[in-house]
């Protein structure tokens, strides 16, 4: 099959042999004289199948460095693949591997073996640097996600990356953002991208930015017109996040607060929810906040009814005059078995009610009629 006049059944033939991986000649041999096959697709399944069962020491190594300057680039950067498993991790290898970048097929290992590699040879991070300057998205992509992925390794390009953010392809700009602020552990960068980030038309690149505003906290400067700006991004998505990140970074910050009030009235039932719950970690709340948390503790929605009282619960810990009324209320009315319960663990704190008969496993039944409210000896 490895003579068959059809180059399919050559290719099948090559494939097949990569699953023996018992070394012997017989099976290393034709393999080897299929890499000079003129089917592209033939040399490239018997280099692959070479770097599966191939040896070091064998005759294969001097076939696949052979390869590397096949004319067609995807065989040679299968060579350079093929070469790696078997540990032949010379620099010589190394354009090969980054045109591997640029084809789909061959990108994933090409990017572990680079990644790897810029640990041993620094050229690696030369030639690399050189072809993030390219005109391929694709392969721009790639080379940024070698350097993610060799972590604390890839940090001595950090300045390189930064100068290269207005340049790269925008469907690159969010994994580039997320390279540097993952790498810059130091903070020497993280202003300056989470910024650049923040004006970007695409929702996944600010997204990068908004997830990355705790860095920012001890830089109130930064992080707060940062956070303002991400309460108002137009993706609902990005406000969740930003909303989780002022409830824990910024509750003492009264134009922060408003915004997040404002927010309760959103028309995505999921911000709304996060918005109400979040309203409760602010420590100074207005009459009309506390309108707006009685209002959607009757709303129809339990994830809404049960975000409200989360904030009621947690006001109450600092002024349960105003919230112990309406969890008191809301207790008598509702049906929702989990979202009383969780109302009665509330006023439980107060000394209000006495606890729920919990729950039987899986169940979400109407409360036995006989609850009252009644205080807690």
């Amino acid at each position: 099959m490895l003579k068959d006049p059809d180059a399919n059944v050559r290719k099948s033939a090559a494939e097949a042999l990569s699953n023996f991986p018992a070394y012997s000649n017989q099976t290393i041999m034709p393999l080897i004289r299929l890499v000079h096959d003129e089917s592209d697709e033939v040399r490239r399944a018997a280099i692959g199948a070479l770097g599966l069962i191939g040896r070091r020491s064998d005759p294969a190594v001097e076939a696949l460095n052979m390869a590397l300057s096949d004319p067609d680039p995807s065989t040679a950067g299968k060579a350079a693949l093929a070469l790696y498993r078997l540990s032949n991790r010379d620099e010589n290898i190394v354009p090969s591997l980054i045109i591997a970048l640029s084809h789909e097929q061959d990108a994933t290992p090409a990017i572990s073996a680079l990644a790897k590699m810029i640990i041993s040879f620094p050229a690696v991070t030369e030639k690399m640097l050189g072809a993030l300057h390219g005109n391929n998205p694709f392969l721009q992509g790639n080379v940024i996600r070698v350097f993610g992925l060799a972590g604390n390794k890839g940090t001595r390009v950090l300045p390189e990356l930064v100068k290269m953010y207005d340049s790269v392809a925008p469907s690159n700009r969010a994994i580039l953002a997320r390279t540097i602020l993952n790498q810059d552990t130091l903070g020497n960068y993280s202003a300056l991208i989470i910024g650049k980030t923040l004006k970007e038309d695409d929702a996944t690149v600010r997204r990068e930015g908004i997830n990355s505003l705790v860095r920012l906290t001890n830089h109130r400067d930064f992080f707060l017109p940062f956070l303002s700006t991400a309460l108002a991004d137009e993706d609902d998505q990005n406000k969740i996040i930003a909303i989780k990140t002022a409830s824990s970074y910024a509750s003492d910050q009264e134009k922060i607060r408003d915004r997040i009030i404002e927010l309760t009235r959103s028309d995505n039932p999921k911000v709304r929810t996060v918005a109400l719950a979040a309203v409760g970690f602010f420590p100074l709340i207005s009459k009309s906040a506390i309108d707006i948390l009685e209002e959607a503790a009757k709303n129809e929605d339990e994830h809404i009814r049960m975000a409200a009282f989360m904030s009621l619960h947690n006001i109450g810990k600092r002024d349960p005059e105003s919230s112990l009324p309406i969890l008191e209320k809301a207790f008598a009315r509702e049906t929702d078995y989990r979202t009383k319960e969780y109302i009665a663990s509330a006023l439980y704190d107060f000394g209000i009610v006495k606890p729920l008969t919990p729950a039987p496993p899986g169940e979400r039944k109407v409360i036995p009629a006989g609850w009252e409210l009644g205080r807690n000896d």
